[in-house]
Protein backbone atom coordinates (compact mmCIF):
# COMPACT_ATOMS: atom_id res chain seq x y z
CA UNK A 1 0.00 0.00 0.00
CA UNK A 2 1.86 3.35 -0.35
CA UNK A 3 2.82 5.81 1.66
CA UNK A 4 2.22 10.15 1.29
CA UNK A 5 5.63 11.28 1.45
CA UNK A 6 6.01 14.43 3.85
CA UNK A 7 5.49 17.52 2.54
CA UNK A 8 9.50 18.38 3.30
CA UNK A 9 10.24 15.76 0.66
CA UNK A 10 7.23 16.77 -1.87
CA UNK A 11 8.22 19.95 -2.34
CA UNK A 12 11.51 18.54 -2.93
CA UNK A 13 10.76 16.26 -5.67
CA UNK A 14 8.78 19.64 -7.19
CA UNK A 15 11.52 21.60 -7.52
CA UNK A 16 13.83 18.32 -8.84
CA UNK A 17 11.09 17.98 -11.66
CA UNK A 18 10.61 21.64 -12.48
CA UNK A 19 15.36 21.69 -13.02
CA UNK A 20 14.64 18.42 -15.43
CA UNK A 21 11.63 19.97 -17.43
CA UNK A 22 9.37 17.17 -15.80
CA UNK A 23 5.65 18.85 -16.37
CA UNK A 24 3.67 18.94 -13.21
CA UNK A 25 1.00 16.93 -12.91
CA UNK A 26 -2.46 18.76 -12.91
CA UNK A 27 -5.29 17.70 -10.72
CA UNK A 28 -7.67 15.75 -12.09
CA UNK A 29 -11.13 17.23 -12.87
CA UNK A 30 -13.14 14.48 -11.96
CA UNK A 31 -14.13 15.42 -8.82
CA UNK A 32 -15.02 19.02 -10.16
CA UNK A 33 -17.18 17.19 -13.08
CA UNK A 34 -18.94 15.62 -10.65
CA UNK A 35 -19.90 17.97 -8.58
CA UNK A 36 -21.15 20.14 -11.11
CA UNK A 37 -23.49 17.22 -12.68
CA UNK A 38 -24.50 17.06 -8.79
CA UNK A 39 -25.76 20.58 -9.16
CA UNK A 40 -27.20 20.02 -12.86
CA UNK A 41 -29.35 17.06 -11.43
CA UNK A 42 -30.12 18.86 -8.17
CA UNK A 43 -31.56 22.03 -10.28
CA UNK A 44 -33.58 19.83 -12.27
CA UNK A 45 -35.33 18.20 -9.29
CA UNK A 46 -35.88 21.49 -7.53
CA UNK A 47 -37.75 22.57 -11.10
CA UNK A 48 -39.84 19.43 -11.13
CA UNK A 49 -40.76 20.22 -7.73
CA UNK A 50 -41.88 23.58 -8.15
CA UNK A 51 -44.02 22.44 -11.03
CA UNK A 52 -45.77 19.56 -9.22
CA UNK A 53 -46.49 22.31 -5.92
CA UNK A 54 -48.09 24.97 -8.79
CA UNK A 55 -50.14 22.57 -10.34
CA UNK A 56 -51.50 21.05 -7.01
CA UNK A 57 -52.22 24.66 -6.30
CA UNK A 58 -54.41 25.25 -9.60
CA UNK A 59 -55.83 22.19 -9.19
CA UNK A 60 -57.14 23.20 -5.59
CA UNK A 61 -58.25 26.62 -6.36
CA UNK A 62 -60.66 24.73 -9.26
CA UNK A 63 -61.52 22.85 -7.09
CA UNK A 64 -62.89 25.27 -4.33
CA UNK A 65 -64.44 27.93 -6.82
CA UNK A 66 -66.65 24.88 -9.05
CA UNK A 67 -67.56 23.43 -4.73
CA UNK A 68 -68.34 26.76 -3.60
CA UNK A 69 -70.12 28.40 -6.81
CA UNK A 70 -70.04 25.88 -9.64
CA UNK A 71 -72.83 23.47 -7.96
CA UNK A 72 -75.90 23.66 -10.21
CA UNK A 73 -79.53 22.68 -9.47
CA UNK A 74 -82.45 22.47 -11.88
CA UNK A 75 -85.92 24.20 -11.09
CA UNK A 76 -88.93 21.92 -11.24
CA UNK A 77 -91.96 23.48 -12.13
CA UNK A 78 -93.40 27.49 -11.68
CA UNK A 79 -93.49 28.08 -8.30
CA UNK A 80 -90.77 30.83 -8.80
CA UNK A 81 -92.06 32.20 -11.76
CA UNK A 82 -91.03 35.08 -13.36
CA UNK A 83 -87.67 35.15 -11.55
CA UNK A 84 -87.27 31.64 -12.10
CA UNK A 85 -88.65 29.34 -14.96
CA UNK A 86 -89.19 25.61 -14.63
CA UNK A 87 -86.28 23.83 -16.38
CA UNK A 88 -83.92 26.48 -15.53
CA UNK A 89 -79.84 25.50 -14.23
CA UNK A 90 -79.25 27.42 -11.07
CA UNK A 91 -76.35 27.78 -9.97
CA UNK A 92 -75.51 27.88 -6.22
CA UNK A 93 -73.16 30.03 -3.54
CA UNK A 94 -72.32 27.25 -1.18
CA UNK A 95 -69.13 29.37 -0.10
CA UNK A 96 -71.26 32.98 1.65
CA UNK A 97 -73.35 31.09 4.43
CA UNK A 98 -69.99 29.71 5.54
CA UNK A 99 -69.50 33.56 6.71
CA UNK A 100 -72.70 35.17 6.89
CA UNK A 101 -76.23 34.02 7.67
CA UNK A 102 -79.45 33.79 5.22
CA UNK A 103 -81.11 37.15 5.26
CA UNK A 104 -84.87 37.88 3.80
CA UNK A 105 -84.96 38.30 0.27
CA UNK A 106 -82.09 35.56 -0.70
CA UNK A 107 -83.27 33.15 -2.84
CA UNK A 108 -81.88 29.61 -1.63
CA UNK A 109 -81.79 25.63 -2.42
CA UNK A 110 -82.92 23.39 0.52
CA UNK A 111 -83.10 20.00 0.85
CA UNK A 112 -86.86 18.88 0.36
CA UNK A 113 -88.02 16.12 2.77
CA UNK A 114 -90.76 14.41 0.37
CA UNK A 115 -88.76 11.20 -0.44
CA UNK A 116 -85.75 9.17 0.23
CA UNK A 117 -83.39 10.51 -2.60
CA UNK A 118 -82.12 13.48 -2.14
CA UNK A 119 -83.65 16.53 -3.87
CA UNK A 120 -83.67 20.20 -3.38
CA UNK A 121 -86.03 23.07 -3.84
CA UNK A 122 -85.50 26.19 -4.52
CA UNK A 123 -87.61 29.51 -2.96
CA UNK A 124 -87.04 32.71 -1.26
CA UNK A 125 -86.62 33.73 2.28
CA UNK A 126 -89.46 35.76 4.27
CA UNK A 127 -88.57 35.04 7.39
CA UNK A 128 -85.49 34.76 9.43
CA UNK A 129 -85.08 33.34 13.34
CA UNK A 130 -86.97 35.15 16.05
CA UNK A 131 -89.21 37.11 13.46
CA UNK A 132 -92.86 36.72 13.39
CA UNK A 133 -94.61 36.18 9.63
CA UNK A 134 -98.32 36.84 8.64
CA UNK A 135 -100.35 37.42 6.31
CA UNK A 136 -103.44 40.29 5.82
CA UNK A 137 -105.37 41.08 2.96
CA UNK A 138 -103.02 39.34 0.63
CA UNK A 139 -99.92 41.28 1.95
CA UNK A 140 -97.09 39.79 4.05
CA UNK A 141 -95.69 41.88 6.80
CA UNK A 142 -92.64 40.95 8.95
CA UNK A 143 -93.05 42.01 12.77
CA UNK A 144 -95.88 43.66 12.33
CA UNK A 145 -94.39 46.00 8.81
CA UNK A 146 -95.02 45.18 5.53
CA UNK A 147 -92.54 43.12 4.15
CA UNK A 148 -90.09 44.89 1.57
CA UNK A 149 -90.48 42.75 -1.76
CA UNK A 150 -87.59 43.33 -4.23
CA UNK A 151 -89.50 40.60 -6.20
CA UNK A 152 -92.85 40.88 -8.70
CA UNK A 153 -95.28 39.07 -6.67
CA UNK A 154 -98.95 39.11 -6.97
CA UNK A 155 -101.49 39.81 -3.68
CA UNK A 156 -101.95 36.15 -1.66
CA UNK A 157 -105.02 34.35 -1.99
CA UNK A 158 -104.27 31.22 -0.05
CA UNK A 159 -102.33 32.46 3.64
CA UNK A 160 -102.31 28.88 5.08
CA UNK A 161 -100.31 28.89 8.17
CA UNK A 162 -99.35 32.59 7.63
CA UNK A 163 -103.02 33.52 8.39
CA UNK A 164 -102.50 33.47 12.19
CA UNK A 165 -99.10 34.20 11.94
CA UNK A 166 -95.78 32.33 12.72
CA UNK A 167 -93.05 32.78 14.75
CA UNK A 168 -89.41 31.11 13.69
CA UNK A 169 -87.64 29.26 16.26
CA UNK A 170 -84.01 29.49 16.31
CA UNK A 171 -81.87 28.01 13.07
CA UNK A 172 -85.16 27.77 11.00
CA UNK A 173 -86.18 30.03 8.40
CA UNK A 174 -90.30 30.82 6.50
CA UNK A 175 -89.62 30.36 2.48
CA UNK A 176 -92.36 31.27 -0.24
CA UNK A 177 -92.33 30.97 -4.09
CA UNK A 178 -92.34 33.65 -6.03
CA UNK A 179 -95.12 32.66 -7.56
CA UNK A 180 -97.23 33.37 -4.59
CA UNK A 181 -100.38 31.71 -5.53
CA UNK A 182 -99.13 28.57 -7.26
CA UNK A 183 -96.25 27.77 -4.82
CA UNK A 184 -95.76 24.69 -2.45
CA UNK A 185 -93.79 26.67 0.63
CA UNK A 186 -93.83 27.37 3.74
CA UNK A 187 -97.68 28.31 4.46
CA UNK A 188 -98.30 24.83 4.62
CA UNK A 189 -97.46 22.47 6.93
CA UNK A 190 -95.88 19.66 4.20
CA UNK A 191 -93.51 21.95 4.12
CA UNK A 192 -92.88 24.06 6.94
CA UNK A 193 -90.27 26.03 8.38
CA UNK A 194 -86.71 25.16 6.67
CA UNK A 195 -83.74 24.56 9.43
CA UNK A 196 -80.67 25.90 8.65
CA UNK A 197 -78.80 22.01 7.98
CA UNK A 198 -80.93 21.74 4.83
CA UNK A 199 -80.34 25.26 3.19
CA UNK A 200 -77.30 24.34 0.14
CA UNK A 201 -76.93 27.82 -0.74
CA UNK A 202 -77.55 31.05 -2.16
CA UNK A 203 -78.63 31.10 -5.63
CA UNK A 204 -76.51 33.62 -7.81
CA UNK A 205 -77.01 32.53 -11.49
CA UNK A 206 -79.32 30.83 -13.84
CA UNK A 207 -79.16 29.92 -17.45
CA UNK A 208 -82.13 29.62 -19.39
CA UNK A 209 -82.33 29.22 -23.01
CA UNK A 210 -78.38 29.58 -23.51
CA UNK A 211 -78.78 32.90 -21.35
CA UNK A 212 -77.17 33.85 -18.30
CA UNK A 213 -78.91 35.76 -15.37
CA UNK A 214 -78.02 36.94 -12.08
CA UNK A 215 -80.76 35.55 -9.41
CA UNK A 216 -82.45 38.77 -7.37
Amino acid sequence: MAELLPKGRQDGLRQIGQRKGIPEMESSPGLSFRRERKRVELSRFQKILVFVLEMAVVVALAYGIVWSFGVGVRMEGGSMEPSLSSGDSVMIDRFSYTFRKPKPNDVIAYKTEDGSEESYSIKRIVGVPGQTVEVRSGNIYVDGEAFSEIADVKAIDDAGLLAKGVTLPKDEYLVLGDNRNNSQDSRYASVGNIHKDRIRGKAWLSIRDGKVNLVD
